[in-house]
This record gives C-alpha cells, sequence and structure tokens, in this order.
C-alpha cells in the first residue's frame, strides 16, 4: 500500500499531548485493514496513561464511513486502538484487533 502521511486531532482524552504538540499525532497510513478500519503509524512513540506506549493505531470510522470517504472529505472521525507490538502485515485481522488496546477519540486529516 502506497503510504500517505496523515495527522489526527485528539478529541478525547482532552489532555493528550505529543511531541507534535497539544492533541496532534502526526504519522502514516501502513495497511487497510478493510474499508472502516485501518493502521496508522505514528512517527514517534506514543503514550497513554504513563504505561500504554506505542507507535502503531487500529482506526476505525467512528460513523461508519468508509476510508474512501476520506479522498472526498479529507477527514473522518475515527476510534484509535493501541498495538503494544510491532506491526506485522501477516497478523490477521481478528488478531490485530483482539491485541489493540482502545486509547483515543479523534478525527484524521490527510
Amino acid at each position: 500500500m502506497n503510504q500517505q502521511n496523515c495527522e489526527i486531532i485528539i478529541s478525547e482524552p482532552w489532555n493528550f499531548e505529543s511531541i507534535d504538540g497539544k492533541n496532534i499525532i502526526r504519522g502514516k497510513i501502513i495497511d487497510n485493514l478493510n474499508d472502516t478500519c485501518l493502521v496508522f503509524k505514528a512517527n514517534y512513540d506514543v503514550s497513554f496513561e504513563d504505561y500504554l506506549i506505542g507507535r502503531n493505531f487500529i482506526l476505525y470510522s467512528r460513523s461508519n464511513h468508509s476510508f474512501t470517504d476520506i479522498g472526498l472529505k479529507n477527514r473522518i472521525q475515527v476510534n484509535g486502538g493501541l498495538l503494544p507490538l510491532d506491526y506485522d502485515y501477516n497478523e490477521d485481522f481478528e488478531y490485530l484487533i483482539s491485541n489493540s488496546k482502545f486509547v483515543f477519540i479523534g478525527t484524521l486529516y490527510k
């Protein structure tokens, strides 16, 4: 898949901060799992609750819009699940889902 630079604006947790500033995570879409779920890799390690650390996230559309819609709107609301492991293109969808931890609500911008 052609990796696309993107940014996520975090709305919950409201007090989130990263290297890029308040409520921002920058990175790339690295895999499209299906129409409403993709894998996003941050440009740096991100910490939640001081013990959940990683840079790979599963993003789910919050409004059941397809991620193909992002081309029209340039943004889509998402739930973010942290993958506490290195993402492997060979892992199956169910394994990734069961090994992710919900950590944020935000908007993905392309």
